[in-house]
């Protein structure tokens, strides 16, 4: 942190109590003994799939029953490391089980949590697809297989980008496997541009433009506990707004400040005329090369300006690095409490409460840039993206 050294403790009035006490949890929190029965009551139905019996999804050669004619298989390592001193008194199959361990280490490390979350669950419905049907569980899958698999999606009503993320996890299981990918058929492809066609589904999510911002944060005061919380989000959001972030790189995942999706910390800031904040990682960015995001002041607007805000929070966070937004009592700001006290402003402005998530502030920087005539390129700067997508995120006629 620079240029205001450390900042101060809050110390007026009464220690204020902890968002999380005031937040009901979300559901999902405290059921998972109950999602653990039913995961271990499906098994009872469906054959276990080697994701769940051996934990990774990629996992299946040593299951195939059947193997493809000419199929280049994947080569196993049974001689010394290259580059590296062979110890002749090592168990060679110990040397094989921690080979073999440090491939399924480094292939999880390539893939996003959240992508091998998708890619599990869809093989897992891609095999409860084939038993249903009597296909058996025999890995690699063939082509037909996935078609079918494909088309019972469409009739389920699943969308067609959770159709496209169950394939692409189908068909990375088999090229991670040495095996031909099934899904790499003209069929196939074009059964999906026929659901992406078909598909009338809309993201419905509604821009917060630097106008609902400033109503948003207006009404803090209202929907927070106290005032440290009111000087939390407002910093929170409107840095989420000015910087086009996704709620992953303003509060992460948890406390910890590892992985792509780390998350803000406190030693990422520095504050001088300008805001300056560095990104970690995000989706786009896995190998966590970074990047820093620059805030300037709005000075037409200082009831919004994330520099003001950012500065007010800082006089009353708690001292230490971690995260940089965290409670009173040193409790990291959760996704969950980000979208909560969204909610709870939204419903107080009279917004249409499901149309606002987190993802709002970037989809309104976003619309608020090309409302300004802000080019096209220049918004992809901004928000740092590298395709056409960003012509998703301007709204312009839902503000």
């Amino acid at each position: 942190m620079s240029g205001r050294g450390r900042p101060r403790r809050a110390t007026q009035g009464k220690r204020p109590a902890r968002l999380q006490e005031e937040l009901p949890r979300p559901r999902e929190a405290g059921n998972k003994r109950q999602r653990r029965t039913g995961a271990a009551a499906a098994s009872s139905h469906v054959p276990s799939s080697d994701s769940d019996s051996q934990g990774a999804w990629f996992e299946g050669a040593e299951h195939a029953s059947r193997q493809e004619p000419q199929q280049q298989q994947v080569p196993t390592i049974q001689g010394p490391m290259p580059g590296r001193r062979h110890s002749t008194g090592r168990d060679p199959q110990s040397l094989a089980a921690a080979t073999s361990a440090e491939v399924k280490r480094l292939v999880s490390a390539a893939f996003a949590p959240a992508t091998q979350a998708a890619y599990k669950q869809g093989i897992r419905m891609f095999e409860e697809f084939r038993f249903s049907h009597g296909l058996g569980s025999d890995w690699p899958a063939s082509p037909q297989q996935v078609v079918g698999f494909a088309a019972h999606l469409s009739l389920a009503g699943k969308a067609h980008t959770t159709a496209r993320t169950y394939i692409a996890g189908i068909g990375a299981k088999h090229k991670l496997n040495g095996w031909s990918d099934p899904a790499d058929n003209f069929l196939l492809k074009k059964l999906l541009q026929g659901m992406t066609k078909l598909d009338r589904r809309q993201d419905l999510r509604k821009p917060i433009t630097l106008q609902r911002l400033k109503q948003l944060i207006g009404i803090l005061p209202v929907v927070c506990a106290n005032v440290f919380e009111e000087k939390l989000f407002t910093a929170a959001y409107s840095v989420a707004f000015f910087g086009f972030l996704r709620v992953s790189e303003v509060v992460g995942q948890g406390d910890t400040l590892k992985g792509a999706r780390a998350g803000i910390g406190y030693a990422d800031v520095v504050m001088g005329k300008n805001l300056k904040i560095r990104i970690r990682g995000s989706k786009t960015d896995q190998a966590m090369r970074g990047e820093q995001v620059c805030m300037r002041r709005a000075e037409r607007h200082p009831e919004a300006c994330p520099v003001l805000a950012m500065q007010a929070y800082l006089q009353v966070r708690p001292s230490g690095s971690g995260p940089l937004f965290k409670h009173f009592d040193g409790a990291p700001l959760s996704r969950y409490q980000f979208q909560a006290i969204l909610k709870r402003g939204a419903k107080a402005l009279g917004w249409e409460v499901n149309r606002f998530t987190s993802h709002s502030f970037r989809i309104g920087a976003a619309t608020t840039a090309a409302m300004n005539g802000t080019p096209v390129r220049r918004i992809m700067a901004l928000g740092r993206w590298e395709s056409q997508a960003v012509e998703k995120y301007v709204r312009t006629n839902q503000v």
